[in-house]
């Protein structure tokens, strides 16, 4: 990953950091929802996401499934992510522009939980393009999506209890 110059940054905080298209995760986390804050990111903590060769996936996008609204975007392979049991959501995967992906296979802890064949391509599935929610209990996860041609996004999932 090529660094950067340090970034000025401001964000209104939901369930987690969403700033101008990027997720960020801090040392300490702002006390309430929808707080306004701006930070500095020093230069050597910033980094470009993971370039994005077809037939790979390039992000995971958190869907709050109420409303269909985009709540992250998780750009990088490896990530961690917290949210609250409360809040209804899926993942679904998000393949490079013209890429090559006609399937992905979503694996929970190394067991496998879901095929989409067509997008969008979601671990819970959708009903003419309405997400369905992912239920799943608080605890920590390894999140795995898996192309047809074996690319793999990986994610560690963090649940909280209400």
């Amino acid at each position: 990953m090529k660094t950067q110059q340090a970034l000025l940054i401001t964000c209104t905080t939901v369930l987690a950091l969403v700033c101008q298209g990027q997720t960020f995760q801090l040392d300490t986390v702002p006390a309430n929802f929808g707080e306004v804050i701006t930070f500095i990111v020093p230069a050597e903590k910033v980094t470009q996401p993971t370039s994005c060769q077809p037939p790979s996936i390039k992000a995971l996008d958190i869907i709050e499934t109420a409303d269909g609204i985009l709540i992250s975007r998780i750009e990088h392979d490896g990530s961690s992510v917290d949210l609250d049991a409360a809040m209804p959501f899926t993942l679904v995967a998000v393949p490079c522009t013209d890429s090559l992906v006609s399937q992905v296979r979503w694996y929970v802890n190394n067991e496998q939980v879901q095929t989409e064949n067509v997008p969008p391509y979601a671990i819970a599935g959708d009903m003419g393009g309405d997400f369905n929610p992912w239920n799943i209990e608080p605890g920590s996860y390894k999140i795995d999506a898996v192309t047809n041609t074996g690319e793999r996004f990986t994610i560690t999932l963090n649940i909280n209890p209400q």
